[in-house]
């Protein structure tokens, strides 16, 4: 795996997959930028991850990270002040199915956590529009959080499952502890 940094503006210019078999030469990857982005070879900087390493797996992941510089070369991808530092957001279901004739109901508990897992965010009192998936596409819930908490009453007259949120990892800006899925079953 590598990251290719624009030395001019310090940003990422692109990140590749992992390779399994290791990564083309340098001069490959250089040649390939280039058409993409124009200049020349010391306009960029590759830093190079073994694909077996943690921030191998965190950058898969979709994990944010800031590029670390060390004059004009790239040295290392930096977690801590981007993804390290986003809250957690907890998804509680009273109960995994329901009868999708838009009576039966059930409770959403919705929480912020600290960045460490260490608790609720009592003081976020914040709105969130988070992304949830249906039986018909994606759609947005809009959750008021008072001192982290927010609670919604869930029915629906759709059958299938609902995902909430639709992101199992990260959703609005903020990390997903998890993401549970309910049925709306269809009574006949």
């Amino acid at each position: 795996m590598f990251a290719v940094g624009k030395v001019s503006d310090k940003t990422l210019a692109t990140i590749s997959g992992t390779y399994g078999s290791g990564d083309p030469p340098d001069v490959a990857i250089l040649a390939n930028v280039i058409v993409e982005f124009g200049g020349g070879p010391a306009d960029y900087s590759i830093f190079h991850l073994s694909d077996n390493s943690a921030k191998a797996k965190r950058v898969m992941e979709g994990d944010d990270f800031d590029l670390v510089w060390t004059g004009n070369v790239l040295t290392d991808l930096d977690f801590a002040s981007r993804e390290d530092t986003k809250r957690w957001i907890d998804v509680g279901v009273s109960k995994a199915s329901i009868l999708a004739d838009n009576t039966d109901s059930l409770t959403l508990t919705l929480g912020i956590w600290k960045a460490d897992k260490t608790g609720l965010a009592t003081n976020q009192s914040t709105t969130v529009d988070l992304p949830v998936s249906t039986p018909l596409g994606t759609c947005l819930i809009r959750c008021v959080f008072v001192n982290g908490v927010c609670v919604k009453t869930f029915h629906t007259s759709t059958p299938g499952p609902w995902r909430f949120p639709s992101n199992g990892k990260r959703a609005a800006g903020y990390r997903i502890m998890s993401a549970p899925v309910v049925d709306a079953i269809l009574s006949l």
